[in-house]
């Protein structure tokens, strides 16, 4: 566990058995200090004040590395990762099964297997996708980084 100055950060890559860890980690802090949060609520994160922002001690979900950069306390990250293939396969299956998924009407109406939905590029997340969450929200806006 992390100093009890410093947030911990868990970046949940999809289909790396985050599910659990979410669970085991939220035993260990008070709900104050808990905060579930997910890559399209991470402009309105950052417009909280400061001490806001300061009062988590573990803010956890699909996110990219960068945004101990927006909490006022040192703050450490952990993940898990898959072995590429074993987590594309879960993860096609996974969506293929799964009604709430955002690929899911696409895959079942137009009867896509997995070398077409590879070859269709139609999400980001089976391109490197640990390697994108891990390397950090820069990657998507490289002129920024250059600027």
């Amino acid at each position: 566990m992390p100093h009890k100055n410093e947030a911990l950060i868990f970046l949940h890559i999809p289909k790396t058995g985050g599910s659990t860890i979410y669970k085991v980690l939220e035993r260990q802090y008070s709900r104050a200090q808990t905060l579930r949060l997910e890559s399209p609520e991470i402009a309105r994160f950052k417009m909280l004040p400061a001490a806001q922002r300061g009062r988590y001690r573990l803010i956890q979900g699909h996110l990219y590395f960068g945004l101990h950069r927006f909490i006022p306390r040192a703050s450490i990250y952990i993940t898990f990762l898959r072995r590429p293939i074993e987590r594309v396969l879960s993860f096609y299956y996974y969506a293929r099964s799964t009604p709430d998924h955002y690929l899911y009407s696409q895959l079942v109406t137009e009867r896509l297997d997995l070398k077409t939905l590879l070859a269709r590029e139609l999400t980001s997340e089976l391109c490197n996708g640990q390697t994108r969450q891990l390397a950090g929200d820069e990657w998507e806006d490289p002129q920024r980084v250059v600027s």
